[in-house]
């Protein structure tokens, strides 16, 4: 998991890390608990982060924790017990965000977060690091653009490169344009190849395996070049048929890093619409061209 995913968790389930409790019953000494919902789904996110398992055992092991309640009756020897714990574990959570906070760079909300695919080797790090370079340096260059980007930081223990986006919130839904158009381009290559594996089993001629092939191919590049003029009229006051080139080559790069695992992400802090302009990573497989989206918006005007 991402440590900025990790903080936010933590920072989310901190302020219910409290016990809300009062005495109901002074001979038995037992105590009502009032936010066991609460505490109990903080709880469960803390442990989706995977830290202090010992702690999120030891409050698994009561015997009253698994209750479907809101409220629950406790012992006070049962009362302390959880005390003990939640005090233990609030003391954890909280020194592990401080320590997230120095570690991670503060985000001002023009980030872009990318997971690269899995390296076998230093070459597959080089490689996606190269391609990354040209998608950004031929595209963010033009002047009605004017981006820049720059490393901001990768994240421990994981794959991903944290990229500080220069030039505002136009630069940011430039990228986002290209990321979406990247995921057309992706889906139409896997529709080819789904398409080729299912003829490999036909008893056709080679010759007409390898026109399809090439068909395939056309289909492919037809797609990249309508997303890459459809977003240089959106984004680009003044351009050219190289320009559009720059613009189809880098879709056609993310189309690949796609492929392999890579992930585009606009930062956590991001403006909601920032956020909806990217591709939904984990829906790539179905995502539609903005060029249909736009085209029906405009019928339904008419």
């Amino acid at each position: 998991m991402r440590l900025r995913i990790t903080r936010n968790l933590l920072e989310e389930s901190y302020p219910h890390l409290t016990l809300t409790h009062h005495l109901i019953n002074s001979t038995t000494q037992t105590s009502a608990l009032e936010n066991f919902i609460e505490l109990k789904r903080s709880i469960r996110t803390i442990e989706s982060t995977g830290l202090f398992p010992n702690q999120i055992q030891q409050l698994k092991d009561l015997d009253f924790f698994n209750a479907f309640t809101a409220t629950v009756s406790l012992q006070n020897n049962q009362l302390q017990s959880l005390v003990t714990i939640i005090d233990k574990l609030s003391s954890m959570v909280a020194d592990m965000i401080e320590a997230l906070n120095q570690l991670i760079p503060s985000d001002n909300g023009y980030t872009l977060s990318i997971k690269i695919p899995t390296p076998n080797s230093f070459n597959d790090i080089s490689d996606v690091t190269k391609s990354l370079d040209l998608i950004f340096k031929q595209t963010l260059s033009h002047p009605s653009i004017g981006g820049n980007v720059e490393i901001l930081n990768f994240d421990m223990g994981s794959y991903w490169i944290d990229i500080l986006v220069s030039g505002g919130a136009n630069v940011m839904n430039f990228i986002a344009a290209i990321a979406w158009g990247g995921a057309v381009t992706y889906k139409k290559i896997q529709e080819g190849r789904l398409v080729q594996e299912q003829v490999r089993e036909l008893k056709i001629s080679n010759k007409s395996k390898e026109e399809l092939s090439k068909g395939l191919e056309k289909s492919e590049n037809t797609t990249a070049q309508n997303e890459a003029n459809f977003i240089a009229n959106q984004f680009y006051k003044d351009f050219d048929s190289e320009d559009v080139g720059r613009i189809k080559f880098a879709l056609k790069e993310i189309a690949k890093l796609y492929s392999k695992g890579a992930e585009m992400h606009p930062s956590l802090e991001a403006p909601k619409e920032i956020k909806d302009e990217f591709p939904k990573m984990n829906q790539i497989n179905t995502i539609d061209s903005k060029i249909k989206q736009i085209g029906e918006t405009s019928q339904v005007k008419k």
